[in-house]
């Protein structure tokens, strides 16, 4: 994966997730290289900086925020089918069968 030059999170993430297909259904991996390119861009190579200086700047608040980029990925694929994955239809097929299955539900106890 080459290095780029993006600022917002929320571009990088659609970038990804437009070249590297593999992404779309994996969060920890998506969120994985965009921390080693946030970090490469900003603070050198990766190769040889410790993990506790990682979790440093995980903890300093220098790395985009993982939620941030879970959440993101989802609005993103919501939005824009082309940029969905593979599980994307199957998790949505299973929530409409859990709605549908609460709709159905009447607790006769009220």
């Amino acid at each position: 994966m080459g290095r780029i030059k993006i600022k917002k999170v929320k571009e990088r993430i659609i970038y990804y997730l437009t070249q590297y297909p593999h992404l779309r259904d994996n969060d920890e991996k998506l969120i994985a290289t965009i921390w080693k390119d946030y970090i490469t861009q900003n603070y050198g190579s990766t190769t040889k900086m410790s993990g506790y200086y990682v979790l440093g700047l995980l903890a300093d608040g220098s790395l985009p925020n993982p939620e941030s980029i879970r959440r993101s990925r989802c609005k993103i694929q919501e939005t824009t089918p082309q940029l969905r994955g593979v599980k994307y239809n199957k998790r949505k097929s299973n929530d409409d069968d859990i709605k549908g299955d609460l709709n159905t539900f009447d607790d006769g106890d009220e």
